[in-house]
């Protein structure tokens, strides 16, 4: 079925075109991953409609596709927007599962009594008795009436007498006792009948007066209160009252583990709260004050199975106090966001397998007490577990033993110790784990953490210990992937000892004036974070900075010190680097580095000093590849290294690694760097500066030295050999030496020497050199112009293209080299079987001189190559232009007159090496869009039921430009970037709409043309008869608004290929 459409109501599209961007330079080459490069891009703009009747009303031609079309886009943004509102983050804090049993008995405790804040009581009394801790009580409560399982008791003997009777009174059963005035406690105590709990309430409901207890002064249990049956279950509550303890044994006492009593708002002054081995004791916002009391002795605060200490509770323990301050199984602190507050000389807690527990958000405050003039405080001791989630603080001028002992430590809260001596270990445990914050600030301590079998830090560990008399960290497995911070003045034993394995992957930074033993000794050392060492002195004659079986580094290893005893890094077996080693010392008593088997580098090593005892670098091991250097830097610095600078059985050199040997005074009087067997140099650059030339000479035999079987190969590497000491007698002293240039890297071989007295060679040394140009010079060059053949006395022989040399022979000290030819076939070789002797000559440069210069294709004002560091470099132009090199070898410069699209020379004279090559100027052309069309029109059409193409009524033409000299192809694309639909009417959008070559139109890139091969005219046209190219492609004309105009835009893209 067909649909008319009347004349007025004809479609008709009109595109706009803006030619706002032009002259987009072409870059070749960019990074497989990099945002693609557009060479030109063009905007359509595409409105639909009829212009005449742009004021007619609308006319709905299907309402429900209308409504449903509207109603899906508001479900769509309501579900958009219902997915953007995010949850609030989720808290991560660990949370502690108690003991079932534990847990619920702490549920009984909670739902059976509540606490009640309580009013001051003034009374001369407790004026008299109570302790400056005590808590303010809130006023103005009213009297209330009492249950009928409650009563009043004005004297101890009443109170007795109804807990005794197991609170039956007048035939009715009291289990709440409130105290109507002061009592005092008489010989024989109270004993609590067999399953009976009870309350006693300080407070007279009556009056709100608090009221005080006080205690009957006898040295035994029978004269306390005490639970006495080993059958039921006790729990009894003591509140709002004022306790006057005189009793050592305990106000309260048990031997059975089915009793529990618990403080609330109790202000308690005594020898000991309570003695309860197998039950457990709660203090609930209350005060202790365990002080001598009538001549009485102090015992402790509280003996028990388990210790709850919950909401806020101040204790404070008497300097004469002998026991610690709890005797407990558990001790378990959980107060919320609350403080525990303790001001005691003696250990918080000291028993066997006890286990502790604070919970997220508590504060504990461990404060020191004065005893003898200094503040002094307890740690706490435990063969048990200690788990804290709060936060920790202990604050004193001095700690006997160790400020936390235990089994299992477990820290993700804050642990902060300010003790100004700690005579033991601020931390011993069998195994550590931390991913809070610990802070130790203190003056002397024996240790940090000495944990015996296992260390996992996962948060900051930041200690500032002025004197550490031990090793400052020791345990057997050390993990690391958080901070650990030591900041120290003298440490006497290891800094870090770990007997198995120390795996950093986060910050190790340690800081001291001296160590006397290793500051790291460990086995195997793996290494994938920061270690910082800064070390003023390492005093022990056999101490290292890294003392190691196996080291493997991946990331960053910085060592500083000023003295050390021993080397740097001392490794028995393996040391494997694919990161940074950086060394920098003063005066180092043995080693840079030494592995007694294996040193394989793949990072950067730099190594710096002022005077070293022995060795540079030393690989001990006869095997084969020990040592290798692949792709990799090795850099020395020193102003002398008494033995071998490099020692070694083999050294491999290779895959664009570098060796950078700067010595002022480096080696034996007979070698300076001893390699015995195979030195192999490969695709590799290496410098060797060993010697000082302002210094008075040292007789010297050899450079490099190997034993009657060893060689050294030069395959396509960069070697210069500075001999400034000018001591020496022969630069190498081999066998064989080999030296290869295939021409497709740059290669070159220096041989330096101020005073032209070293040999090349010794004497029994073979040398076969294959290589494309051969400088030699009498005397030091210079490069203040232009290095012609006679500069400085120069023999310079110079290939116009790759040819060979073959050298072989002898090296002597008579006679000069000569050569008939300056170039040759590249088919030719020139061979010299006789004696070659390089007499007096100060610098002997051999090897590929190709300039590593890139096509210049920017402009034709700028000079850009890479070259020796700070070389003359000439461009032989005209007027020729001159310019250096910076101190990495690199000229980046414009001309100061533009250059012809030519081929010139370059010539390039610095670091005693000559090199030459040719760049090719050349502007390039433009890729751009030439024709677009600026409007495409539809004539009268007839909207059919079903999908249909609609072709315009006119040929299109778009035109494309090529003019760059490399032509790398190019295609051309379009996309929609405004959708087509009645402006402002998002329910009226048309999608695929618009169709290129019978393809939709979206907002991804669709290709329209592209060339094939690079064989292609510089201007391309693409011509579209009217059913091709763009076309409009109505799949149902019933979503289609009739009068009303459609706007769209398109987006045109050529691509450089």
């Amino acid at each position: 079925m067909k649909r008319t459409i009347r004349k007025t109501r004809h479609i008709l599209i009109a595109l706009t075109i803006a030619l706002v961007v032009s002259g987009f330079s072409v870059l070749r080459e960019h990074p497989s991953n990099a945002m693609p490069i557009y060479a030109d891009t063009k905007t359509t703009e595409i409105k639909l409609g009829n212009e005449s009747e742009s004021g007619a009303a609308e006319t709905q031609l299907d309402m429900n596709d209308k409504a449903t079309d509207k109603e899906s886009k508001t479900d769509e943004h309501e579900n958009v927007n219902s997915e953007s509102e995010n949850p609030e983050p989720v808290d991560e804090a660990v949370e502690k599962k108690l003991d079932p049993e534990i847990e619920e008995k702490l549920k009984s405790i909670d739902v059976n009594q509540s606490v009640q804040s309580l009013s001051d009581n003034n009374s001369e009394l407790i004026n008299r008795t109570m302790t400056e801790q005590s808590p303010q009580r809130p006023q103005n409560f009213a009297a209330k009436a009492i249950s009928s399982n409650a009563m009043i008791v004005t004297s101890f003997a009443q109170l007795k007498s109804a807990i005794e009777a197991g609170g039956m009174v007048n035939g009715q059963k009291k289990t709440i006792f409130y105290l109507g005035s002061d009592i005092v406690g008489t010989k024989g105590g109270i004993t609590i009948p067999n399953g009976y709990s009870f309350s006693l309430d300080g407070k007279n409901p009556n009056t709100q007066v608090i009221h005080t207890f006080y205690e009957y002064g006898g040295t035994t249990e029978s004269d306390t209160i005490r639970y006495t049956a080993s059958g039921d279950q006790s729990t009894n509550f003591i509140r709002n009252v004022n306790i006057v303890g005189q009793n050592k044994s305990g106000f309260f006492t048990s031997k059975y583990a089915n009793v529990t009593f618990e403080l609330s708002f109790v202000d308690y002054t005594g020898p000991k709260v309570a003695a309860l081995p197998k039950g457990a004791v709660v203090f609930r916002d209350s005060n202790v004050n365990v002080t001598t009391a009538r001549l009485v002795s102090t015992e402790q605060v509280a003996s028990a199975r388990e210790v709850y200490l919950t909401e806020t509770n101040t204790i404070t323990t008497s300097p004469d106090m002998k026991e610690p301050v709890f005797a407990a199984t558990e001790l378990f602190i959980i107060a919320g966001e609350k403080e525990q507050n303790i001001y005691s000389a003696n250990p918080i807690l000291s028993s066997s397998k006890a286990n502790v527990l604070i919970t997220d958000k508590t504060v504990v405050n461990i404060n020191g007490i004065a005893v003898s003039g200094e503040k002094t405080v307890g740690g706490i001791v435990t063969t048990g577990s200690f788990d804290n989630y709060g936060n920790i603080n202990f604050n004193a001028d001095k700690l006997t033993g160790n400020i936390i002992s235990s089994s299992a430590f477990d820290n993700t809260g804050k642990l902060k110790i300010d003790v100004g001596t700690i005579t033991s270990n601020v931390l011993s445990t069998t195994t550590f784990k931390n991913s809070g914050t610990i802070t130790v600030l203190s003056e002397k301590s024996s240790s940090v953490v000495n944990s015996s079998q296992r260390m996992e830090n996962k948060g900051i560990i930041d200690a500032n210990i002025n004197e550490i008399t031990s090793d400052s960290f020791t345990t057997s497995i050390f993990e690391n992937s958080g901070d650990v911070k030591l900041l120290s003045n003298k440490v006497s034993g290891n800094v870090l000892y770990s007997k198995t394995s120390l795996t950093n992957t986060g910050l190790i930074d340690i800081k001291s004036e001296i160590t006397t033993g290793h500051v790291v000794n460990v086995t195997e050392f793996i290494n994938d974070g920061v270690l910082q060492v800064n070390v003023q002195e390492v005093t022990g004659s056999s101490s290292d900075v890294i003392n190691s079986t196996n080291l493997t580094n991946l990331k960053e290893i910085d060592l500083k010190t000023t003295k050390l005893g021993n080397s740097f890094i001392n490794n028995s077996n393996t040391i494997i680097n694919k990161g940074s080693i950086k060394v920098n010392g003063g005066a180092v008593g043995r080693d840079l580095i030494y592995s007694r088997h294996y040193f394989y580098n793949y990072g950067n090593v730099d190594l710096s000093a002022d005077t070293v005892g022995s060795y540079g670098i030393r690989v001990e091991i006869s095997n084969k590849d020990s040592f290798i250097n692949e792709g990799g830097n090795i850099k020395i610095r020193a102003n002398q290294i008494s033995n071998y600078v490099l020692y070694s059985f083999y050294f491999i050199n290779r895959d664009n690694a570098n060796v950078d040997i700067n010595v002022l005074e480096g080696g034996t009087a007979s070698r300076g760097i001893t390699i015995y067997r195979d030195n192999i140099f490969e695709n590799s650059t290496a410098k060797f500066v060993i010697g000082n030339p302002e210094q008075e000479s040292k007789p010297r035999t050899n450079v490099f030295y190997t034993d009657g079987y060893g060689k050294f190969e030069f395959i396509d590497s960069r070697i210069t050999i500075d001999t400034a000491d000018s001591g020496y007698t022969n630069v190498f002293n081999t066998p064989s030496v080999k030296f290869v240039s295939t021409g497709s890297v740059p290669a070159y071989l220096n041989i330096i020497n101020y005073s032209g007295s070293t040999n090349f060679g010794s004497s029994g040394t073979k040398f076969d050199i294959d290589t494309q140009q051969i400088n030699t010079w009498d005397s030091k060059p210079t490069f203040t112009t232009y290095p012609d053949a006679t500069l400085g006395g120069a023999h310079r022989f110079v290939m116009n293209d790759y040819r060979n040399f073959n050298v072989s022979g002898s090296i002597s000290a008579k006679g000069d080299p000569t050569f008939d030819k300056t170039s040759t076939p590249s088919t030719d070789t020139i061979s010299i079987n006789d004696n070659l002797t390089f007499n007096n000559q100060e610098v002997i440069s051999m090897g590929n001189m190709m300039l590593d210069v890139p096509k210049n294709t920017e402009s034709l004002n700028k000079l850009k190559l890479k070259t020796n560091p700070g070389s003359w470099v000439q461009l032989a132009s005209k007027p020729t232009f001159d310019t250096y090199a910076d101190e990495n070898g690199n000229v980046d410069t414009q001309l100061p007159h533009g250059v012809s699209n030519d081929k010139y020379r370059v010539d390039s004279f610095g670091d005693n090496l000559y090199r030459n090559s040719d760049v090719q100027y050349h502007v390039d052309g433009d890729l751009s869009i030439l024709e677009i069309p600026t409007q495409i029109s539809f004539p009268e059409i007839e909207l059919h039921s079903g999908p249909n193409y609609y072709d315009r009524d006119s040929q299109m033409k778009i035109a494309i430009e090529d003019n760059r000299l490399n032509k790398t192809g190019w295609k051309l694309s379009v996309r929609i970037i405004k959708p087509l639909q009645i402006s402002g009417r998002p329910e009226s959008r048309l999608d695929k709409a618009l169709h290129v070559n019978k393809n939709a139109i979206g907002e991804e890139l669709v290709t329209v043309y592209e060339t094939t091969g690079l064989d292609y005219s510089s201007n391309t046209e693409v011509i579209w008869e009217s059913n091709e190219g763009i076309q409009l492609y109505i799949e149902n004309y019933n979503r289609i608004y009739a009068n009303t105009p459609y706007e769209a835009s398109l987006e045109w893209v050529l691509q450089a290929k």
